[in-house]
This record gives C-alpha cells, structure tokens and sequence, in this order.
C-alpha cells in the first residue's frame, strides 16, 4: 500500500522510468537532500533543485523480508546513503542474507516499486 507524500515526488519518478537518477539540490547551500525532502537539512531552504546523481551509494541499515516460497527473491527494505551524501528508503533485491550493511547499491531505474513503495537498488560489485 502506498502512502501518500507531501513531498511531490514526480519529477524522481518520471527521470527513473526515463533511465536517470535525480535528487534535490538546494539552491542555497548547495547540500544535496534526499528526495523525500521538503526543505533544505543544513540551511533550511525549501529552494530545491533536482538535479543529475550517480544512483549509487552503500547500504546504511536495513530489513530483510525473507521470501514466501524457498529459493525466491528476498526483499531488503533500507537505508541508503547515496554516494551524495543524503539517505533514502529503497528496496534491494538479493538473495536471502547477501545484503549487509555497507555494501555497494546502485539504482535499478526502472518505474517498478516495491510493494511498499519504494523504488529498487541492486547490489554492485563495487
């Protein structure tokens, strides 16, 4: 079930379905946000800008979701801190216990979100 935001997200989800990644950036300080967010975390600001990122970052925290039939696809439910610097909430898709904070994600860009609404990462090699 998806919650609805005040945060207007659309211009995240029109760029993934379109195959880039864009978050905010305040026109003020400069400090790149999360795209959940309203107003600027260091200044303040509700200035926002999206602008181009890399869609890449490190899992900070996380929830498995284990898969209902043996062998499936588990669904990670985390934090990822993008190589920006801001978090967000994103689902990761790995087999059951491979994803561990810390390891390297990448933005899946597609339109697809997870039951909870979330958009995908993957696990990169890097």
């Amino acid at each position: 079930m998806q919650q609805a935001s005040s945060v207007p997200l659309a211009p995240f989800w029109a760029a993934i379905a379109n195959g880039k990644f864009l978050i905010p950036q305040c026109a003020v300080c400069g400090q790149w946000q999360s795209p959940a967010s309203a107003r600027c975390a260091n200044c303040g600001s509700d200035l926002l800008a999206w602008k181009p990122g890399r869609g890449t970052g490190r899992i900070y925290s996380l929830m498995e979701r284990l898969p209902a039939e043996p062998g499936g696809e588990a669904i990670v439910v985390a934090v990822v801190e993008l190589d920006e610097g801001p978090r967000m909430l994103a689902a990761v898709r790995a087999r059951p216990g491979v994803a561990d904070a810390g390891k390297p994600v990448a933005a899946a860009l597609t339109a697809e979100r997870s039951p909870e609404g979330l958009p995908f990462f993957t696990l990169s090699a890097s």
